[in-house]
Order: C-alpha cells, then structure tokens, then sequence
C-alpha cells in the first residue's frame, strides 16, 4: 500500500519502503537524534511473544525490561531478548529508564498497569480492553490528560493495509457519500469466561467508527446457545448512514471469518479476511454486458518472502506499534487512543445491556 505520511514537513513513505526505514530509522527520518526510544514490555504471553515482541525488530526502540506474572516465564522471555526481567511491573516503573511501555496482559490488569505507567511518566501501548468499566476508562481519560502521556490502545484493525486503503478512499470521498457498511466475524468457540463481543465483536465496533464516524444508535439481536453467542447489529451512524454488523463464535476458527463491505453512492470497496482487497466502480454497461473496468483487485503476493506480506504487516501490529512510536516522537495525538476507545465501550456496553436472556 502506497500510503504516504506528511511529519515535521518532510515526507515519509509508508510499508513500501521498509528498507530505508530499516537502515535510517523512524527518528532519522523525521530528521531527529539517533537515539533509540527506550521501552518495557509488561505481557509475556502467547498474543504477545507470537505478534507484539516479533514486531519491534521492525521499529526504532530498544527493549530495554519485560515484565511477567511469574518467574519462570519472565526469566525465559527476559533471556531470550538479553533485557532485565521482573515479576513487579511497579519495580520496572520504578528502576527502568524508559520513555514507554507496551502493556499486553490479563484485561482485569490493564486500568491499573496504564494508570502506574503514566503516572511514572511512560507513554503506553495498552491492548483492548484497556478498561473493564467505563468508570476505569474515564479515569484514564483524565490522567492520559494530566500528565500529557499518550495511552494507545491496541485495535490494529485499523492499521491493517487494506483497511488503511479503504479509509484512504473514504477520507478523500472517492466512493461518494457513505451509504452502507456490511460486516461480519464468525469465528469459532470462546473460552467459558469471554465473549465474543467484548474479545472479537469489539474491533468491529471501532472499525465501523473508524470508516463512518459517529453512531447515532444500534438495535440488537442476538442467540445464545451452548455458551456461545451470535449478535445482529444494526446501526444507524451520525451522518444517517446504515451498518449491519453479523457477529458469532457459533463456527470454526479453521475457515475464513471476516468480511466487511463499504458502499458510497458512486462506488465501492469489499475486504474479504483482511487480505483480499476489491474497488468496484458503476458501470453504465447494461446488465448482461461484459465490462472490464469496474473492478479492480488486490491480495498479498505470497509467492514472495518479503516483510509486508507477512502477518505481522497484514494484520496491522507492526503498523499499529510504528504509529505509537511516531505519536510519541512528533508529540501529536495518536488515533486508536483513549478518547475514540470511550465511545466504542460505550455502545459495548449498551449492546450488554441490551441483549436477550
């Protein structure tokens, strides 16, 4: 994807150019000093070690501690990247120099982590949720602001590439006005104590924000059975566009499971699981009539091992932690912050409240 990032007055190439971003770094090219953006990771688990650790290799920071719940995990992580390790995130705010800490741990963990991070002076990455209550949320809200800390949290669907490109095509209106917006994630089985709205269904909710705004409101319909939930949603955004959102954990996780579908009134953009990406333009040809201009397609050219077709790049971490980094070197405000997070708990919680027995 060919997206181009305007800082400090010059401009930057995004994934394109992942080698001279290597050999440079981010701070080289936003035209800063060379030293390296200290951070501490408190999270040692499997989303962290398979996608968050894997990506700083790609970006201009220095791993300097981790951070586990116990010994045995710490000492193995903090041993395979050569940092100090602990098992008290307090002790690393209170003994590591670091600018930032990336935060990947039990939900119910998250509120209390982020409020002792910033209050230490720390920027944070925090993955979703970074609250369990819209009380605690505020309550971020409000320090995030005191002590002038960026608090990020982690909806990298937002930063996966085909989704950037069709946030790319909505700012610059090139599909008319937004009439529609279609998803769905049907995944497999949750474990007994998550559901599927507030684990998976949640990216969704910020990514329906994130292409058309506001939400005006959303009715609900949903099926329990055997544990598991199916959500119907429809919603009505601020500018009177429409949205359906089909959300399960009724299928399986070995199939494809994400669609969403964008339509303006000139044209439109269908994303099949992240990674196939198509621009359907109107066609004056009358039905029946072969065209060979409406449609235009893209997916990963997996056939060559290069970094941006990796997971790691599709799925949006490595972007989504770059985006972090760059927030924090040029002092500007970071989407998928605290602030946009506060809506999208709000309808969260809404739809909880609003859902059948």
């Amino acid at each position: 994807m060919q997206k181009q990032v305007k800082a400090l007055g010059k401009k930057i190439i995004g994934p394109t150019r992942l080698r001279a971003y290597r050999n440079k770094g981010i701070k080289g090219l936003l035209g800063l000093n060379d030293k390296k953006l200290r951070v501490g990771f408190i999270g040692c688990g499997t989303h962290a070690l398979q996608n968050l650790y894997p990506a700083l290799r790609y970006l201009d920071v220095e791993l300097k501690a981790v951070c586990a719940k116990t010994e045995s995990s710490a000492k193995r992580v903090g041993g395979l990247f050569g940092v100090r390790w602990y098992i008290d995130y307090h002790a690393l705010l209170d003994k590591e120099e670091i600018d930032a800490v990336l935060v990947a741990v039990n939900g119910d963990m998250h509120a209390s982590i982020c409020q002792a991070a910033m209050e230490a002076g720390c920027h944070v990455f925090v993955e979703k949720p970074p609250a369990r209550t819209l009380k605690e949320i505020k309550q971020l809200q409000e320090t995030s602001k005191r002590t002038n800390k960026q608090l990020m949290v982690g909806f990298q669907k937002r930063f996966a590439p085909t989704y950037q490109k069709v946030k790319e095509h909505l700012d610059t209106e090139s599909l008319g006005t937004p009439t529609l917006l279609r998803m769905q994630f049907i995944v497999g089985p949750q474990a007994d104590d998550q559901d599927v709205l507030d684990s998976i269904g949640i990216h969704h909710i910020d990514l329906a924000q994130y292409f058309f705004g506001p939400i005006k409101n959303i009715k609900v319909e949903n099926y329990s059975y055997n544990g598991q939930e199916t959500y119907a949603l429809l919603l009505r955004f601020e500018n009177n566009a429409l949205g359906t959102i089909h959300i399960s954990s009724h299928q399986t996780w070995n199939q494809p499971n994400e669609r969403v579908e964008v339509y303006g009134e000139k044209h439109s953009m269908i994303v099949d699981n992240m990674i196939n990406l198509t621009l359907r333009k109107l066609t004056k040809e009358r039905p029946g009539i072969p065209s060979l201009t409406n449609e235009t397609r893209w997916q990963p050219n997996f056939s060559i091992p290069s970094d941006e077709n990796q997971t790691l790049f599709l799925n949006g971490f490595v972007y989504e932690l770059r985006h972090f980094i760059e927030s924090i070197l040029t002092s500007k405000p970071c989407t998928s912050n605290i602030n946009d997070s506060h809506s999208t708990y709000q309808w969260i919680e809404y739809i909880q409240n609003n859902k059948r027995d």
